[in-house]
C-alpha cells in the first residue's frame, strides 16, 4: 500500500512539473513566433506599433474619410432601422430584404468611392464599411 501511495504521488508530481513546463507552449514565454500575436505590421519601436504613414498618402486616407463619413453614418442608420425590424414581434420578410438591399447599396457605394479615390489597400478600414 505505501509503495502504491509513493508511485502515485510521483507520477502527480512528475505530471504537475511537466504541466508547469508547457503551460506556456513550446519555446516558453516568448515563444509566439513572428510578430509576436500583434498586426503583422507591428513594429515597437514606432509609435503605436506602426510605421509612419507617408504624409501624402495619410492626406488621400483623410479626404476619403471625409468623403465616406455621411455614407457610414447612412449605413450605421440602416443596420439600427433593420435591426429594429428584426426586433420585432412579427418580422415582416419583405420589409427586411429591402432594408439589406439597401444596407447593400451604400456598402456598395462606400466601395466604388474608396476605388474611385484608389486608396484600395493604402488606408486601414478601406471596404464596405463597418
Amino acid at each position: 500500500m505505501k509503495k502504491a501511495v509513493a508511485v502515485a504521488v510521483a507520477i502527480a508530481l512528475i505530471l504537475t512539473a511537466g504541466a508547469e513546463v508547457f503551460a506556456f507552449g513550446p519555446g516558453g514565454m516568448g515563444g509566439k513566433g513572428p510578430g509576436g500575436g500583434y498586426n503583422p505590421g507591428y513594429n515597437p519601436q514606432y509609435p503605436y506599433g506602426y510605421q509612419p504613414v507617408d504624409p501624402a498618402i495619410a492626406a488621400k486616407c483623410l479626404a476619403y474619410e471625409q468623403t465616406v463619413l455621411p455614407l457610414k453614418q447612412r449605413l450605421l442608420d440602416l443596420k439600427i432601422q433593420m435591426l429594429t425590424l428584426q426586433s420585432q414581434a412579427t418580422p415582416d420578410a419583405n420589409a427586411i430584404s429591402a432594408k439589406f438591399a439597401e444596407i447593400r447599396a451604400v456598402q456598395n457605394e462606400i466601395l466604388q468611392t474608396a476605388i474611385n479615390q484608389s486608396v484600395v489597400g493604402l488606408c486601414r478600414g478601406v471596404g464596405r464599411g463597418f
